[in-house]
């Protein structure tokens, strides 16, 4: 079976760099496809003043409409409650037999309090996107998940859900932060504004 990629968050909003960073990976990974799986509650995030889930689903149909190779799936948002990537991939390994689960470097400092981190790496590829320039070059050796992990040589995208949050807040433009849809989207819906 071929190869596929999970890349979860909250993606509230998504915005490019999600966008770029994932086709990267799905050429450079030769994917079949690339999952975006929206979070419900993370485990190491305060959700408060975020978008609800029919927003951020929204959100993502709009960005990937003509994307080929690029799917979403509710999983998480169905579950409900706390969302645990263990419980994720299990679902897919049940029909897949290589995953591929997409994280940030941020990610990878943590990843040791993630719930069942062996099972993870038992199951599923990490492959990790550099958060700054330079990351890439520079593995995180003290993580004892260190060499389960394939470092991406994705372009750093410099742009942030927070940071759209905020311009919005503040009536700052987002135009090409986010795609032009997204970005109607946020306005129509009067997203972010307190």
């Amino acid at each position: 079976m071929n190869r596929i990629g999970l890349f979860g968050g909250s993606f509230d909003p998504v915005h490019i760099g999600h966008l770029i960073t994932a086709s990267y990976v799905m050429t450079e990974r030769r994917l079949e496809k690339i999952v975006f799986i929206p979070s419900f509650l993370s485990p190491f995030k305060v959700m408060t003043g975020h978008s609800d889930a029919s927003h951020r689903m929204n959100m993502l149909r709009l960005a990937i409409d003509d994307f080929p190779g690029f799917e979403i799936d509710d999983i998480e948002l169905q579950r409900m409650g706390v969302s645990f990537t263990i419980d994720t991939i299990n679902e897919y390994h049940k029909v897949y037999d290589k995953v591929d689960l997409i994280i940030g470097y941020d990610n990878l400092t943590s990843f040791d309090k993630w719930k069942d981190p062996e099972s993870i790496v038992e199951k599923a590829d990490l492959v990790v996107l550099p958060r700054k320039w330079g990351q890439n070059q520079e593995p995180l050796e003290e993580s004892r998940f260190a060499r389960y992990v394939t470092y991406s040589s994705s372009p750093v995208i410099q742009i942030s859900s927070t940071m759209i949050r905020e311009k919005v807040k503040r009536g700052e433009s987002i135009r090409f932060l986010t795609p032009p849809a997204v970005e109607d989207y946020i306005y129509t819906n009067n997203l972010f504004k307190v």
